[in-house]
Protein backbone atom coordinates (compact mmCIF):
# COMPACT_ATOMS: atom_id res chain seq x y z
CA UNK A 1 0.00 0.00 0.00
CA UNK A 2 1.27 3.46 -0.80
CA UNK A 3 2.34 5.95 1.85
CA UNK A 4 -0.55 7.86 3.46
CA UNK A 5 -0.13 11.38 4.75
CA UNK A 6 -1.96 11.22 8.08
CA UNK A 7 -2.24 15.01 8.32
CA UNK A 8 -4.24 15.12 5.10
CA UNK A 9 -6.37 12.24 6.30
CA UNK A 10 -6.96 14.00 9.63
CA UNK A 11 -8.20 17.20 7.93
CA UNK A 12 -10.48 15.19 5.64
CA UNK A 13 -11.98 13.40 8.63
CA UNK A 14 -12.55 16.50 10.78
CA UNK A 15 -14.27 18.25 7.86
CA UNK A 16 -16.83 15.47 7.41
CA UNK A 17 -20.42 16.47 7.90
CA UNK A 18 -22.13 13.10 7.45
CA UNK A 19 -21.42 9.53 8.49
CA UNK A 20 -21.47 8.33 4.87
CA UNK A 21 -18.78 10.85 3.98
CA UNK A 22 -16.63 9.59 6.87
CA UNK A 23 -17.12 5.98 5.73
CA UNK A 24 -15.97 6.90 2.23
CA UNK A 25 -12.80 8.56 3.53
CA UNK A 26 -11.93 5.69 5.85
CA UNK A 27 -12.67 3.11 3.19
CA UNK A 28 -10.50 5.00 0.71
CA UNK A 29 -7.48 4.17 2.87
CA UNK A 30 -8.51 0.59 3.59
CA UNK A 31 -6.29 -2.17 2.16
CA UNK A 32 -9.39 -4.22 1.31
CA UNK A 33 -10.18 -1.90 -1.58
CA UNK A 34 -6.76 -2.31 -3.13
CA UNK A 35 -6.97 -6.09 -2.60
CA UNK A 36 -10.33 -6.21 -4.43
CA UNK A 37 -8.85 -4.09 -7.23
CA UNK A 38 -5.92 -6.49 -7.53
CA UNK A 39 -8.26 -9.50 -7.49
CA UNK A 40 -10.44 -8.09 -10.30
CA UNK A 41 -7.31 -7.19 -12.31
CA UNK A 42 -6.04 -10.74 -11.87
CA UNK A 43 -9.38 -12.20 -12.99
CA UNK A 44 -9.32 -10.01 -16.10
CA UNK A 45 -5.72 -10.94 -16.96
CA UNK A 46 -6.07 -14.69 -16.41
CA UNK A 47 -9.31 -14.88 -18.42
CA UNK A 48 -8.29 -12.38 -21.09
CA UNK A 49 -11.26 -10.12 -20.37
CA UNK A 50 -11.73 -6.41 -20.93
CA UNK A 51 -13.88 -4.21 -18.69
CA UNK A 52 -16.75 -4.61 -21.11
CA UNK A 53 -16.44 -8.40 -21.46
CA UNK A 54 -16.18 -8.93 -17.70
CA UNK A 55 -19.16 -6.63 -17.19
CA UNK A 56 -21.29 -8.54 -19.71
CA UNK A 57 -20.28 -11.86 -18.22
CA UNK A 58 -21.23 -10.80 -14.69
CA UNK A 59 -24.13 -8.44 -15.38
CA UNK A 60 -22.39 -5.15 -14.57
CA UNK A 61 -21.62 -2.14 -16.72
CA UNK A 62 -18.09 -1.57 -17.93
CA UNK A 63 -18.05 1.62 -15.86
CA UNK A 64 -18.76 -0.38 -12.71
CA UNK A 65 -15.85 -2.70 -13.45
CA UNK A 66 -13.63 0.31 -14.22
CA UNK A 67 -14.65 1.83 -10.89
CA UNK A 68 -13.55 -1.32 -9.10
CA UNK A 69 -10.18 -1.33 -10.85
CA UNK A 70 -9.30 2.35 -11.13
CA UNK A 71 -11.22 4.10 -8.33
CA UNK A 72 -10.81 1.48 -5.58
CA UNK A 73 -14.57 0.95 -5.39
CA UNK A 74 -16.19 -2.29 -4.32
CA UNK A 75 -19.54 -3.97 -4.89
CA UNK A 76 -22.10 -2.37 -2.60
CA UNK A 77 -23.98 -5.53 -1.60
CA UNK A 78 -23.61 -9.21 -0.89
CA UNK A 79 -25.79 -9.96 -3.91
CA UNK A 80 -23.30 -8.19 -6.20
CA UNK A 81 -20.44 -10.35 -4.95
CA UNK A 82 -22.59 -13.44 -5.60
CA UNK A 83 -23.53 -12.09 -9.05
CA UNK A 84 -19.83 -11.57 -9.81
CA UNK A 85 -19.00 -15.17 -8.86
CA UNK A 86 -21.94 -16.64 -10.73
CA UNK A 87 -21.08 -14.65 -13.84
CA UNK A 88 -17.60 -16.18 -13.80
CA UNK A 89 -19.12 -19.64 -13.19
CA UNK A 90 -17.40 -20.02 -9.83
CA UNK A 91 -18.14 -23.07 -7.73
CA UNK A 92 -19.57 -22.76 -4.22
CA UNK A 93 -16.17 -22.63 -2.51
CA UNK A 94 -14.92 -19.87 -4.81
CA UNK A 95 -18.03 -17.75 -4.27
CA UNK A 96 -17.79 -18.23 -0.51
CA UNK A 97 -14.12 -17.18 -0.64
CA UNK A 98 -14.99 -13.96 -2.50
CA UNK A 99 -17.87 -13.23 -0.14
CA UNK A 100 -15.82 -13.71 3.00
CA UNK A 101 -12.42 -12.39 1.92
CA UNK A 102 -13.36 -9.31 -0.08
CA UNK A 103 -16.95 -8.57 0.90
CA UNK A 104 -16.66 -9.43 4.60
CA UNK A 105 -20.03 -11.16 4.28
CA UNK A 106 -21.02 -14.59 5.60
CA UNK A 107 -20.75 -17.53 3.23
CA UNK A 108 -23.79 -18.92 1.43
CA UNK A 109 -25.88 -20.79 3.97
CA UNK A 110 -28.22 -23.57 2.86
CA UNK A 111 -30.81 -22.85 5.58
CA UNK A 112 -31.43 -19.36 4.22
CA UNK A 113 -34.02 -19.51 1.43
CA UNK A 114 -32.23 -17.00 -0.83
CA UNK A 115 -28.86 -18.67 -0.27
CA UNK A 116 -30.34 -22.13 -0.86
CA UNK A 117 -31.63 -20.95 -4.24
CA UNK A 118 -28.17 -19.56 -5.10
CA UNK A 119 -26.50 -22.82 -4.06
CA UNK A 120 -28.95 -24.82 -6.19
CA UNK A 121 -28.31 -22.60 -9.22
CA UNK A 122 -24.53 -22.86 -8.77
CA UNK A 123 -24.66 -26.66 -8.75
CA UNK A 124 -27.32 -26.84 -11.48
CA UNK A 125 -25.39 -24.59 -13.88
CA UNK A 126 -22.12 -26.48 -13.34
CA UNK A 127 -23.89 -29.81 -13.85
CA UNK A 128 -25.64 -28.57 -17.01
CA UNK A 129 -22.38 -27.18 -18.42
CA UNK A 130 -20.65 -30.52 -17.82
CA UNK A 131 -23.58 -32.35 -19.46
CA UNK A 132 -23.49 -30.02 -22.49
CA UNK A 133 -19.72 -30.42 -22.82
CA UNK A 134 -19.91 -34.20 -22.61
CA UNK A 135 -22.75 -34.21 -25.16
CA UNK A 136 -20.84 -31.86 -27.48
CA UNK A 137 -17.67 -33.99 -27.30
CA UNK A 138 -19.69 -37.16 -27.83
CA UNK A 139 -21.48 -35.67 -30.86
CA UNK A 140 -18.17 -34.45 -32.25
CA UNK A 141 -16.61 -37.93 -32.03
CA UNK A 142 -19.73 -39.64 -33.36
CA UNK A 143 -19.77 -37.17 -36.25
CA UNK A 144 -16.11 -37.84 -36.98
CA UNK A 145 -16.58 -41.60 -36.87
CA UNK A 146 -19.63 -41.58 -39.18
CA UNK A 147 -17.79 -39.31 -41.61
CA UNK A 148 -15.03 -41.94 -41.92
Amino acid sequence: MKHVNTTDMYFQVINCEEVDELKQILNKYSPYYSNWRDYVNNVMLTNGLSYEKLGKKCGFSKNTIKGWVKNNCMPKSRENFIKFGMGLRYNLQEINFVLQRYGKYPRLYSKSLEDAICIYIIFYIRQKLQTYLITAVFCFFVGCITAI
